[in-house]
Order: C-alpha cells, then sequence, then structure tokens
C-alpha cells in the first residue's frame, strides 16, 4: 500500500531455520514525492520608461503530498534571486528575459519552471506642434516664420524633430504645410503637420511733405506742386493719389487739407494728410 510522506525507520528481520530472529539496527526513511511548479503564460509588453516596464509574474505550486509546506523563489536567468513568493512585480529590462520559479517541499524536494517575459518599445514619441500659424509679409519673398516642435518618448525621453521648412526659414505668401517627423531609437516614427499661412496685410508707407505755406500769385491764389510716395513692402514702391493732386490752384486766404492715398496690391491702403495754407500776395516795394 502507498505510504504517506514522512520519516520513517525500518527495521530487517532475519529467522534462520530454527525460527532465531535476528533484528538490524534501524534506518531512517523519508517518503516524499516532488512538487509541481508553474511559471505562468510567456508576455509581451511595452515598455514604459527607460527602465523597462512593471510586470507581475504568477506562479502556481502544488504538491501530491497533503499537508507538506511549499516555499518558492524567483531567479532570472543570471541567477539572481527576485522573490520568495507566488506572485511578484518587477521592473523587467527591454528585451527577451528568462525567470526560474523553483518551488521546494518542507522535505527539500522541488520543481522548476520558466517563463519567458519581452519587454518592446513599439510606442511611437508624442510630438508637440504648433497650432496654425498667420504671419505677415515681410517682403516679397515672403516672411521668416519661427516656431516649435518637440517629441517625447516613454523610452528614450526627448528625441529630435526634423519639419519639411525648419523654423526660421522664409515662407512664401500664401499657405506652406509643415511636416514634422520625429523617431525614437527602435525605430517608431511619430508625424504630424501644421500651416504658415503668409498674408500681405500691411499697408505701404506714405511719404509726404511737410506742411506749407506760401503766397498767392494771383486773385485765384497759387499753383502748389509737392511729391508724394509710398513703398510696400512686398509691392516695393506704389503710386499715389492726391487730393487736390500736385500743380492745382489753391485758393488764396484758405487753408486747403491734402489727402493723399495709396494701396497696395492685396488692397491694403495708406492715407496722409498735409496742409497747404495760401496767403495774400507779396507786397511790391519801389525798385522791385
Amino acid at each position: 500500500d502507498p505510504v504517506a510522506a514522512g520519516q520513517y525507520t525500518l527495521t530487517a528481520k532475519a529467522y534462520d531455520a530454527a525460527g532465531n530472529v535476528g533484528t538490524s539496527a534501524g534506518a531512517p526513511v523519508t517518503v516524499d514525492r516532488a512538487p509541481t511548479a508553474v511559471a505562468g503564460p510567456a508576455q509581451a509588453v511595452e515598455a514604459t520608461s527607460p527602465a523597462g516596464a512593471s510586470v507581475t509574474l504568477t506562479g502556481v505550486g502544488a504538491d501530491p503530498d497533503p499537508g507538506d509546506t511549499l516555499s518558492y523563489r524567483w531567479t532570472d536567468d543570471t541567477s539572481s534571486v527576485r522573490g520568495t513568493t507566488p506572485s511578484i512585480t518587477l521592473t523587467v529590462p527591454l528585451g527577451v528575459n528568462v525567470f526560474i520559479l523553483r518551488v521546494t517541499d518542507s522535505y527539500g524536494a522541488f520543481a522548476e519552471a520558466t517563463v519567458n517575459i519581452t519587454v518592446e518599445d513599439t510606442g511611437a514619441p508624442v510630438l508637440t506642434l504648433p497650432g496654425n500659424l498667420t504671419i505677415g509679409a515681410t517682403s516679397p519673398a515672403g516672411a521668416i516664420a519661427t516656431f516649435g516642435a518637440s517629441a517625447l518618448d516613454e523610452v528614450d525621453g526627448p528625441v529630435a524633430v526634423v519639419c519639411t521648412r525648419a523654423s526660421g526659414s522664409t515662407f512664401p505668401i500664401g499657405t506652406t504645410t509643415v511636416t514634422c517627423r520625429s523617431t525614437d531609437a527602435a525605430g517608431n516614427t511619430a508625424s504630424g503637420s501644421f500651416t504658415v499661412t503668409v498674408s500681405d496685410t500691411t499697408a505701404p508707407v506714405l511719404t509726404l511733405p511737410a506742411n506749407q505755406t506760401l503766397a498767392a500769385r494771383s486773385a485765384a491764389g497759387a499753383i502748389v506742386t509737392f511729391a508724394a510716395s509710398a513703398l510696400d513692402a512686398v509691392d516695393g514702391p506704389v503710386g499715389v493719389e492726391c487730393a487736390p493732386p500736385s500743380g492745382s490752384t489753391f485758393p488764396i486766404f484758405t487753408t486747403t487739407t491734402v489727402t493723399c492715398t495709396a494701396t497696395d496690391a492685396a488692397a491694403n491702403t495708406a492715407t496722409g494728410t498735409f496742409v497747404v495754407t495760401v496767403t495774400r500776395f507779396p507786397i511790391r516795394r519801389p525798385g522791385w
């Protein structure tokens, strides 16, 4: 019959033909059956930091002998002890990692099981890009646009970002799509885009004469000539229209406001004024 687990002392007896009995000294014997160990299924997990990922290992031990006490020990493939309970949580580095569970009963019999834990970096960096930008043109070529673009990876930390037009480039008039990409050390790539719209929203700069005061040359007043100009950042020199125009006769004893207007190709308009005052005839003196 099966013998229960435990320690026993065996004594041997021998009988001769006359029925005499000889007894040997008792010998200690341990009766024990080894336990079983299950380390759990293989796992593939995503890294959450440069150190790897937090993983919970759950092992199961069983012993066929009732009342036996089991102890547990987890080690890695370098034989370093990582835990002494059936379930442990630990940080597992990137790559394929092997863990061994040893289950030992109170008589020293043991069983081992292994489990592979693979920690992977499959997540792309997180891009931070500006919103769509609108800026005013500063020359016929457009305008220089500056912006910030960054990327943060769970494993690699800050990662470089490359944009199709770099910050500080000159963007032409109109709308340009900027595409930015960032790739981590594991080859995971994130991409995103935004637009830069360059518009001509600046009016030309007027250059007008100062206010003028002059004497009439006739009863009608005086003919006044002047120069007015305008320069646009995008279009360059722009025509100027003044009312009254240069060469007009300005009435005597009157202060007239001259209004000048310049409009560029984008319909941005600049307006400015100056005044012309016409006084009486000059007094003629003898000998003139």
